[in-house]
């Protein structure tokens, strides 16, 4: 590319100037490359002489006359040749590929070498995780292969930038040649359901179920509530929680991990301990009537208002021996007929005995303490 400049006096062009784009790495499979490009390198695949070899691929119809003399599919391959039986290694290199979201990737390719007495071609294939890496062999072909035969091999290894080079040795045979590649493998999926699980406040356990065709593992980020660590396919994830004391609600956001895709997130929601109701009847003596009870007075007449009669304190003390007060005094109206309720705080989840104290009663217990753990 280059610049230039327009005005009356001219055109005046600048220097040449090469860029090199960078190539995306590829995400969507099957990848293929047949080499049906017009004879020349397909784009972001790269050459690499070994031991400045002096030779590259080419990419033309069979090996350019005979042994083949076509392709195997369409009008190219890549080949590579040369006319001395010495070593002269060139690879010809894919772009980078994600193979992290395939299970059991592979790669597919058609090859030929054929033999020309007494001089034999040869190819290794390689791969390597990421740019900087060694090349790994995958496989190495040494013998004649007279005609476009397929091969297939598979890459352990399925990382998020892998390569694959195809290394040529033409050693004066009829050239080394490659097409039609392909890499495949199957799709790693992962659902998880249901998205959000609510539970009360006590301590239990919860199952989501996962749907993967892949090794799993699993995250929650809260300590009150643990999680199955990690699993293989289809299966239970169970979620174990602790017993909520508080009276907000609280949530547990769980996170599974499937290599090469999008984290799944579900949530379970623990309710906090609900606020509880106290419903009691007492009837004062000194203001009894059957059925109900006179409102009490004062000078000015009705010392409370509408329907209440009067007005009680209540505690709540523990079941055991010295009975220490654990929630109250609480003073609670009463009504004319002798009902009374009010609301307790959530933690309160006991035996408790309950007392009543009124200004001109005896002091009065339950029989015996009163549950309120299912309150």
């Amino acid at each position: 590319a280059r610049a230039y400049a327009t005005n009356s006096e001219g055109t005046v062009y600048g220097e040449n100037r090469q860029f090199t784009t960078s190539c995306d790495i590829i995400q969507q499979f099957p990848f293929t490359e047949d080499f049906e490009n017009g004879g020349l390198i397909p784009a972001c695949w790269t050459q690499e002489q070994v031991n400045n070899s002096g030779i590259s691929w080419n990419f033309v119809t069979g090996n350019g006359s005979s042994n083949p003399e076509t392709a195997h599919g369409g009008a190219y391959n890549a080949c590579l040749k040369d006319n001395s039986s010495a070593d002269n290694k060139t690879r010809l290199i894919s772009p980078p590929l994600n193979l992290s979201a395939l299970i059991n990737p592979s790669l597919q390719f058609w090859h030929t070498q054929a033999f020309w007495s007494p001089d034999q071609d040869e190819l290794r294939v390689f791969y390597r995780t990421s740019a900087d890496s060694e090349w790994i062999l995958l496989q190495a072909y040494t013998q004649n292969i007279a005609s476009w035969t397929m091969h297939t091999l598979d890459l352990p290894d399925a990382s998020e930038t892998c390569c694959i080079a195809f290394e040529g040795n033409a050693k004066y045979g009829y050239g080394i040649c490659v097409d039609d590649i392909m890499v495949s493998g199957t799709f790693r999926t992962l659902s998880v359901t249901p998205s959000n699980l609510m539970v009360d406040a006590a301590s239990g356990n919860a199952d989501f179920t996962v749907e993967s065709n892949s090794v799993w593992e699993a995250f929650s980020d809260q300590e009150w509530c643990v999680v199955t660590p990690s699993g293989n396919g289809n299966g239970a994830l169970v979620a174990d929680y602790e017993a909520n004391t508080g009276s907000t609600q609280r949530v547990a956001v769980i996170t599974v991990v499937v290599p090469g895709l999008e984290p799944a997130q579900v949530t379970l929601t623990q309710q906090g301990l609900q606020e509880k109701v106290l419903n009691l009847t007492v009837l004062l003596e000194g203001l009894y009537q059957g059925p109900g009870m006179n409102k009490a007075k004062n000078e000015a007449g009705d010392q409370f208002p509408g329907e209440i009669a009067d007005q009680i304190q209540v505690e709540l003390r523990e079941a055991e021996a010295p009975y220490e007060l654990t929630a109250g005094p609480f003073l609670v109206f009463l009504d004319i007929v002798g009902n009374a309720q009010f609301t307790l705080p959530p933690e309160i989840s006991s035996d408790y005995f309950i007392v009543i104290k009124h200004r001109n009663s005896i002091e009065t217990w339950s029989s015996g303490p009163v549950s309120f753990s299912n309150a």
